[in-house]
């Protein structure tokens, strides 16, 4: 079942006002941005919607849902969305036994930095305290995990760290799904075979249009790691399990949150945003993580939900939301039995108490009889020899092994057994030198730019004749001095970047760049489209061809409650 819900307007200007009051906690934040207005332009209202399994609608009889997911979804913040991601939102509510909610947050590069992150704030706002009249009542955040894939991940990341140093209140826990979180490419992986990957270690490519390229610019030079020069940085890079090309940035950020004092920022983040170094002197605790990394998987590997891997990656997810969400509930009320003032123990935020932990793992769960379908039909000894070891297998029971150093560290086979990861020490990920994490370098650049070459020759007229369009707004832009046909003004501190909708002087023309990202499926592409039946598909060898149209049928809109 689903359910469209549009985010009001005064959920979304207190959404840009906690933005900008963080952006301002930097010296130069919002010189950085380009100002205080312009990512505040949208071209359609914020809306969300609500899934929910129908068994789960009927189950709490007009209740709230005792579980909320907030699912962000991932697309490298210019592609896909909530068309392309239902079904897995769907699937990762069905084994949660939650409600979701996923925002169609606006993308690039109409919509660049910040205008997602603005978007995915007020969704969580929107739920933890909704304003009267919304079709929901407020959802206390120790209800809510947060979870999102790729970018959608990098996002959610984000999100947390917004939360967290404004004094907002936390949500229970957070799931992340191959999350991209190092922009720069820095890590080795970024750099290795791609042949176990489906996203290219070129970069993403695309064909000249109305939205890009922008004008070109002076661009940046940008000083490249070990001392291997310069380059000169004027169109946007964008490259994308252990096959994966982002594994290594993963295992880093996994450490990282659990042992936050054994990985600081390099010098030079320091240096260029000298409040993050107030946050190093800040005591904040570690976080308790569940880091597993699936041999030979590729990025995202839910999106192929017709493989072996990506059925034991939504348990393993499943697995961790419901044992966080059970072990917040426990402290929710250890506190409320001690604080005088309950309410403030939503802004407490670190590790898992032991005790919360433990009580956590003595609750007992029911479990999706999908799950146990798949049990008795993927994981019989006779499917693969591997089963017979006694290795554990992925299932979902809500429990979680005993964390070592605030972490559960695995390797997960393509059956589903479970082994040990090995120490930090030998991990690529883990020993990078600290001064070279987050600093672009002559590798990955120099596939991009060869490929980027490649395509430019490939569509050169089309290329110049859209570059002219943009490179004839600009000149007018500078003309009068602001955009949007003087909507925004250069004197008043705004300053977009070239790419932006808000960048734009007539306005009809700017409307009619964001009709892609704008347009929420009514136009949708071919390729995504086609993607997006291939992830929707049940395993149809597993559950069968009736299993599978049931599963469609509970997936079909309905009124609002």
């Amino acid at each position: 079942m689903k359910e469209v819900a549009t985010i009001p307007d005064e959920t979304v200007d207190e959404s840009a006002r906690l933005l900008r009051t963080y952006l301002e906690q930097e010296t130069n934040g919002i010189e950085l941005i380009g100002g205080r207005k312009w990512w505040t332009i949208r071209g359609r209202a914020l809306t969300g919607e609500w899934i929910e399994m129908k068994k789960d609608f009927v189950k709490r009889a007009g209740k709230p849902a005792e579980r909320t997911l907030l699912y962000i979804h991932g697309g490298a913040y210019f592609f896909s969305s909530l068309q392309t991601h239902r079904y897995q939102i769907q699937r990762h509510a069905r084994k949660l036994g939650a409600r979701a909610f996923a925002p169609s947050y606006r993308l690039a590069p109409q919509y660049p930095f910040p205008c997602g992150l603005q978007d995915i704030l007020a969704s969580y706002l929107y739920l933890i305290n909704p304003p009267p009249g919304a079709s929901h009542a407020a959802i206390p955040p120790h209800q809510i995990i947060v979870s999102g894939d790729s970018a959608g991940g990098g996002a959610v990341i984000a999100l947390l760290v917004l939360l967290r140093d404004l004094g907002l209140p936390l949500p229970a826990g957070a799931s992340l799904i191959s999350p991209w979180v190092d922009l720069a490419h820095s890590f080795p992986s970024c750099s290795a075979d791609d042949s176990g990957d489906y996203i290219p270690s070129s970069g993403f490519h695309y064909k000249p249009g109305l939205a890009w390229p922008p004008a070109k610019g002076q661009g940046i030079l940008a000083e490249l790691a070990k001392g291997e020069g310069e380059v000169l940085m004027d169109e946007q890079i964008q490259v994308g399990g252990s096959a994966e090309l982002l594994r290594d940035e993963q295992i880093y950020l996994a450490h990282k949150a659990a042992s936050p004092s054994e990985y600081p920022p390099s010098h030079k983040t320091l240096e260029a945003y000298p409040y993050q170094k107030t946050k190093l002197e800040t005591p904040y605790p570690p976080t308790t993580v569940h880091l597993s990394m699936y041999d030979n998987a590729a990025h995202v590997t839910p999106t192929l939900s017709i493989t072996r891997p990506a059925k034991y990656m939504y348990r393993t997810v499943a697995n961790f939301g419901i044992w966080a969400l059970t072990a917040s509930e426990k402290k929710q009320e250890r506190l409320e039995r001690h604080e005088s003032r309950p309410e403030s123990t939503h802004h407490i935020a670190g590790p898992v108490h032991a005790t919360d932990a433990a009580a956590a793992n003595e609750e007992e769960h029911s479990v999706d009889s999908d799950d146990e379908s798949e049990l008795s039909s993927l994981d019989g000894d006779s499917q693969n020899p591997e089963n017979s070891s006694e290795l554990d297998l992925v299932t979902v029971t809500g429990h979680e092994p005993s964390f070592v150093n605030h972490m559960v560290r695995e390797r997960v086979s393509p059956a589903g057994r479970i082994r040990a990861m090995e120490a930090p020490e030998l991990l690529p990920g883990c020993t990078m030198p600290r001064d070279e994490i987050g600093i672009l370098h002559l590798g990955p650049v120099t596939k991009w730019k060869t490929q980027r070459a490649e395509w430019d020759a490939r569509y050169a007229k089309e290329h110049a004749k859209f570059r002219a369009i943009r490179d004839e707004n600009e000149r007018r832009v500078l003309q009068e001095g602001g955009f949007l046909e003087g909507k925004l003004k250069f004197d008043k501190g705004e300053n977009p970047p070239l790419c932006a909708l808000a960048r734009f002087w007539d306005q009809k023309l700017a409307l009619e760049v964001g009709e892609s990202v704008d347009e929420v499926g009514k136009k949708v592409n071919a390729a995504l489209a086609m993607w997006a039946r291939v992830s929707s598909q049940p395993d149809e060898q597993i559950a069968g061809p009736k299993q599978v149209e049931e599963a469609k049928a509970q997936a079909v809109p309905a009124p609002g409650e």
